[in-house]
């Protein structure tokens, strides 16, 4: 900024024709503000500096960025293999169980005529005694095919990394346990 005395100076030496000492006064006059200008951007870069120091001196967000945020994404990429491995293992287990499900599905229309007239009364007793033995060899087929599916996925469930048995079942024959 210009002082009133060195705008009155300024004045005095135009009117007095003395042209190179006006341009000298007003390049020191500019001269001044840059000076000042340069002085706030030094302070300004040197609170920058000061407050970068003050961050990177920080010892808790050291430890974050170094140990911390690592760990996290450790976690996070573990949680996510384990995820994948979880969900392949239990399409493989559905892709087993289907052709199963079909067989039984098909055992059981083959069975249904014989249960319809059985429940209707129209049965005699030998197409009786093949339907209590045609049902009897189904509940093998299935008991057994049971006992095989949940061996296969306790065992499958074991290579996935899970800690404790899939299936477990007091109640019956068929007990898996780590």
């Amino acid at each position: 900024m210009i002082s009133l005395e060195q705008a009155k100076q300024l004045v005095d030496l135009l009117e007095n024709d003395k042209q190179q000492e006006a341009n000298e006064l007003v390049m020191m006059i500019q001269g001044g503000s840059e000076s000042r200008v340069l002085q706030e951007v030094g302070a300004l870069t040197r609170d920058l500096h000061d407050a970068l120091m003050e961050f990177s001196i920080d010892t808790r967000l050291n430890e974050i960025a170094n140990d911390e945020i690592p760990e996290a994404r450790d976690r996070l990429e573990y949680v996510i293999n384990k995820t994948e491995v979880s969900a392949n293992t239990t399409m493989d287990a559905v892709e087993r169980c289907l052709p199963m499900a079909d067989n039984l599905h098909d055992c059981l229309l083959q069975v249904r005529p014989q249960w319809n007239e059985l429940m209707h009364g129209r049965l005699e007793l030998k197409q009786f005694k093949e339907l209590c033995h045609r049902i009897d060899d189904l509940l093998s087929q299935v008991e057994e095919r049971q006992y095989r599916t949940a061996y296969s996925a306790h065992q499958h469930s074991n290579g996935a990394g899970f800690s404790r048995p899939y299936w477990t079942d007091h109640s019956s024959r068929y007990h898996f346990s780590q």
